[in-house]
């Protein structure tokens, strides 16, 4: 205890004390050391210690008791390199104990509000990870403890008698994988501290199990659940890498080793980013994703990384990455869908969102099935009730958006699938429904069509394909109640109009221009400046004598009733609309410009001549 005093004084004089006792028994004890000392009674020691930490009533105790184990461990462990084949084997007390040293720290973690006590646990499982045995001994059972907890057998490449049931530690929610999680952090502290350059290569095997063990279905679930859990998965992450990153240049054979590791980092990265707890664990975990370069060993997790370092990282393990994703759609006849809540969509909006274009245009024959798959009509889970159903397609549709809207026609490979989101995803929800959430999926699924047309583009023979049952809806979606979806839907018409010269019939000519006109007297006054970008496109939709005769004076006559707008800049968009249906038939504009009423039509009307 008194080796552990913060006291440097009281600390020394137990040290003194400890070589006393050892010269005043020498004859007994023959060439021991206070290190032998210790270790000759480490079964005693080692209980009196877990029992008090155990039973502690109080913080300040707890966090002495844990010092003195500390500085325990420390004695034992620092045997001379000249007597090391003489201590190679760890007292048996350490392996027969482990369960309750393991579960003595986990309990010490569980309050984090106790500062003292939470740094004292800290340093005790570093100190049990700085001897290769003591860390491989918890990492069996920490690897089976959690490997009974989730899919698949990650506790068979533990030893028989740590996936026995006495030997497992129960994980049962967020705050028990939390503690877990931060012993495991513990123990890599610990191996990082050591300092050697020739790591055994069953550090590297313990590493990748570590890794793989993180990815499983409940830590991930108690990540959502907890923010304390998030941080300390964080934790290990940053500790999994910074070792990768010391010692991988000793690995050079085992490189796919490394790559393993790293790219269930970055599985666990997205999660993190996708559970959204908080702006800082937010901004940590894409400082860690930076930091990870492996073609650049410089630099630290803290610093500010090079943007092009962090899509490099990202485009390597991309697709690995993604499949760990979309693993519960693999070998599947057909695509099934995540309920909304699930912990897959909040990763794969996060990967999405980090990724460049470039990478998401290569793989987007795998991406786009599953937004086809979450948007289409159908798409509901048994469990799942119609908000949450509307809530996961608007997710599905605003994360859709995001990648139209940064992308561009370089990216073709995604104009590949835009016939078949329009058709499976888009259209079927931009019908009118009621209620506040289908109204925003609307909005939302008028946007993306917008970033489409404005951005990869679609074909001629697309949009003839899609316009007789797109137009309509178009022009039910000019009158919804929100200004932003009018504004979008006047937006897309125009846009698919432009691309369709001389394609539209006189009877879809006398169907439109109604519907065009009314949004010059739109409330919202953005409304009335797209309806007019949309006016002049409508003009070049069709051929000249569809719109000649009652059509082109009924649109001339109400341009000029608004030329009076109070706003000079609406004024100019109307006279270049004007300017445009004067191609049509500038006779019949010129006659109803001289017999208009209109101020500003009589001081413009030069603009005919």
């Amino acid at each position: 205890m008194s080796v552990s005093d913060e006291c440097e004084t009281v600390k020394k004089a137990a040290e003194q004390h400890g070589r006393d006792l050892v010269s005043r028994y020498k004859h007994q004890l023959g060439d021991y050391n206070i290190a032998k000392l210790i270790r000759r009674f480490a079964k005693y020691v080692l209980q009196i210690l877990l029992y008090h930490i155990e039973h502690c009533r109080t913080a300040e105790h707890k966090k002495r008791y844990l010092g003195a184990f500390s500085s325990m461990l420390h004695y034992i462990f620092s045997i001379s390199s000249a007597e090391e084949d003489e201590c190679e084997l760890l007292p048996s007390c350490f392996h027969s104990e482990m369960k309750s040293i393991l579960s003595i720290l986990c309990d010490a973690f569980s309050s984090p509000e106790e500062k003292n006590v939470y740094i004292a646990a800290t340093r005790a499982t570093a100190s049990l990870g700085c001897n290769s045995q003591t860390r491989k001994s918890a990492l069996d059972i920490i690897l089976a403890s959690i490997g009974n907890e989730i899919e698949g057998d990650i506790s068979s490449n533990v030893p028989v008698d740590c996936r026995n049931e006495a030997r497992l530690i129960l994980l049962s929610s967020p705050r028990h994988f939390s503690t877990m999680l931060c012993v495991t952090s513990g123990l890599i502290r610990g191996m990082l501290s050591l300092g050697n350059n020739c790591p055994h290569i069953d550090d590297l095997t313990g590493m990748m199990k570590i890794s793989s063990s993180v990815t499983g279905e409940k830590i991930i679930k108690s990540v959502y659940d907890s923010e304390e859990a998030a941080f300390s998965l964080l934790d290990v992450m940053k500790g999994v890498t910074l070792w990768c990153k010391k010692y991988m240049a000793s690995y050079k054979e085992e490189q796919s080793d490394i790559d393993i590791i790293f790219q269930n980092n970055l599985f666990c990265c997205m999660h993190l980013l996708g559970c959204n707890h908080s702006l800082q664990l937010s901004t940590s975990t894409q400082n860690l994703i930076a930091f990870v370069d492996t073609n650049n060993l410089a630099g630290d997790i803290g610093s500010p990384v090079s943007t092009n370092l962090t899509q490099r990282y990202l485009e390597k393990y991309f697709l690995s990455v993604l499949n760990m994703i979309l693993h519960d759609f693999q070998n599947k006849d057909e695509l099934d869908t995540w309920t909304y809540g699930n912990s897959g969509i909040f990763a794969f909006d996060a990967f999405l969102r980090v990724s460049t274009a470039n990478c998401i245009s290569i793989h987007f024959h795998l991406i786009a099935p599953v937004f086809e798959a979450h948007l289409r009509d159908g798409s509901q889970c048994q469990e799942e009730t119609n908000e949450d159903y509307l809530r996961k397609k608007l997710f599905f549709m605003a994360l859709l958006e995001s990648l139209f809207s940064g992308a561009n026609e370089t990216n073709g490979q995604m104009r590949e699938f835009t016939e078949r989101l329009i058709c499976n995803a888009i259209l079927p929800n931009l019908v009118w429904q009621s209620g506040g959430l289908a109204s925003s999926l609307r909005k939302v699924s008028i946007a993306v069509l917008y970033s489409i047309l404005c951005g990869v583009g679609v074909t001629r023979v697309v949009l003839c394909k899609f316009a007789p049952s797109l137009l309509p809806i178009l022009r039910s979606t000019l009158e919804d109640d929100d200004d932003t979806t009018r504004e979008l839907a006047t937006a897309v018409l125009g846009k698919i109009l432009a691309l369709l010269p001389n394609s539209l019939g006189e009877e879809a000519v006398q169907q439109l221009y109604p519907d065009l006109m009314r949004g010059l007297d739109d409330s919202n006054q953005r409304v009335r400046f797209v309806s007019c970008d949309a006016i002049i496109s409508f003009l070049s939709s069709s051929p000249l004598t569809s719109f000649r005769g009652e059509i082109i004076e009924s649109v001339v006559e109400d341009l000029f009733l608004h030329l009076d707008d109070p706003d000079p800049l609406l004024q100019e968009k109307i006279l270049e609309v004007i300017g445009a249906a004067s191609k049509i038939d500038l006779h019949a504009v010129d006659r109803i410009a001289r017999k208009s009423s209109s101020a500003t039509s009589t001081r413009r009307i030069s603009f005919l001549e």
